[in-house]
């Protein structure tokens, strides 16, 4: 069953009955689907909507008005901001489960295609077909709030556009495509398609610009009527402003334009949205720390795969004087680990009996103990290696059984290809 059952293109609208451009360029460019004019309750020209086209929503600017933010105190109304949150309410309303919102100035909605390296545009579209496509698309994960048309800026530089080559931008502007339960809030009285896909997209919300198709409009502020008046007004020097209210951690004020400069945003994509990095920077979970019996010290002395040796808790029986007995209790303990002179520690391990007085000992390297009790050795090889070659790091994980030659020249090159393996180059393990 085609999505296109369940969905409308709504084109906002005030002021300009008589001037419409979106409508017809929608059935040029080839969407066969309904559409609906979305106007607001104070536009003095709804009698001449009402009148031209087949349906027309109305929406009360004052209902609109209770759950969004305008970001300012101006009494100012005639904005975007109220008509983009009514589609949502008209979708419900309807039984929508899909919509499209546009604003009426759109001109034409080509293909954007790559021949010969030159960036061409095509004449007439599948805007059906185009539409299938998206709303699919949108069901691919919960997290997509919204997906958008190409707009003729985003092509400068041709083949050489960083859309072209990136094939999406993290943002929607002058079309959006929805789907109805998944309701986000416009905000801001100006710049509210900035404002609305940053603090989203912060949040962790998908806004998505895919090359391949684009709208058209008239040069910024250049058609009469609608929301024109507003921005010629204010917008040049306001707009940029609304954005950096909402996100001033990463929109600062930047300059646009090749010969007349007007403000515009700027915003460090690094630091706006979640993204995804590589598994190398996932921080792991380091092993439990696990106690095994040293061998020939069972009940007296163990040792963990983190290079740590105790002593355990026992009572021991002692005779003095050959018929004087008595016990001794000795508590759990971690042993001090005194070093080497070749650099590796050593601890002391004395064996129990049951005769009083001095008892002679025997020193281990800790980190023959170690792999005594975690590695396998079927080879019964002699040597144990640090595969840092930090003689100290005694952790299970550093540590392999090797020939006695093959020890003497080891210069890390394993360690380090394991390391850059897992963690990537330039990692600590490798400073």
């Amino acid at each position: 069953m085609s999505r296109l059952n369940d969905f409308a293109v709504m084109i906002l609208c005030h002021g300009r009955a008589e001037s419409v451009p979106t409508y017809p360029t929608l059935r040029k460019y080839g969407y066969s689907g309904r559409i609906i004019i979305v106007c607001d309750d104070e536009d003095k020209d709804l009698p001449n909507y009402q009148a031209i086209y087949p349906e027309v929503e109305v929406f009360s600017k004052d209902y609109v008005a209770t759950y969004m933010d305008p970001m300012d105190n101006s009494n100012d109304r005639r904005c975007a901001v109220y008509a983009r949150n009514a589609c949502f309410d008209i979708a419900e309303k309807l039984g929508l489960k899909y919509f499209a919102e546009y604003d009426d100035d759109t001109i034409t909605h080509p293909y954007r295609y790559e021949e010969n390296g030159i960036l061409y545009r095509s004449t007439l579209a599948n805007l059906d077909a185009v539409f299938e496509t998206y709303l699919a698309y949108l069901e691919l994960n919960e997290h997509i709030l919204a997906l958008a048309f190409g707009q003729p800026g985003d092509y400068i530089g041709g083949v050489g556009s960083r859309l072209h080559q990136q094939l999406y931008r993290r943002k929607t502007m002058n079309s959006w495509i929805c789907k109805t339960d998944r309701r986000f809030t416009f905000n801001g009285r100006m710049n509210d398609d900035v404002n609305t896909y940053l603090i989203n997209g912060v949040r962790g919300g998908i806004f998505l610009t895919f090359d391949g198709i684009m709208i058209d409009q008239p040069e910024t502020q250049q058609v009469k009527g609608g929301m024109t008046d507003m921005y010629v007004g204010a917008g040049t020097y306001q707009k940029t402003f609304f954005s950096i209210i909402q996100c001033p951690s990463f929109v600062r004020v930047t300059m646009m334009g090749d010969t007349h400069y007007r403000m515009h945003h700027d915003v460090d994509w690094e630091c706006a949205v979640p993204k995804i990095i590589s598994g190398h920077y996932k921080k792991r979970e380091a092993p439990k720390e696990e106690w095994r019996d040293i061998a020939e010290y069972e009940g007296i002395y163990q040792v963990s795969n983190y290079g740590k040796v105790k002593s355990l808790e026992r009572d021991v029986k002692f005779v003095k004087n050959t018929d004087t007995v008595f016990y001794k209790h000795f508590p759990e303990r971690i042993l001090s680990q005194s070093m080497s002179t070749p650099g590796y520690y050593t601890v002391m391990l004395y064996k129990d009996n049951d005769v009083y007085g001095p008892k002679e000992g025997r020193r281990y390297g800790v980190h023959k103990l170690v792999a005594e009790a975690f590695l396998p050795n079927p080879m019964n090889l002699r040597d144990v290696n640090h595969m840092d070659e930090d003689k100290t790091n005694n952790v299970v994980t550093n540590l392999e059984w090797m020939t006695h030659g093959d020890n003497k020249i080891y210069d890390g090159t394993k360690f380090r290809a394991l390391m850059t393996e897992l963690y990537g180059e330039g990692n600590q393990w490798l400073k």
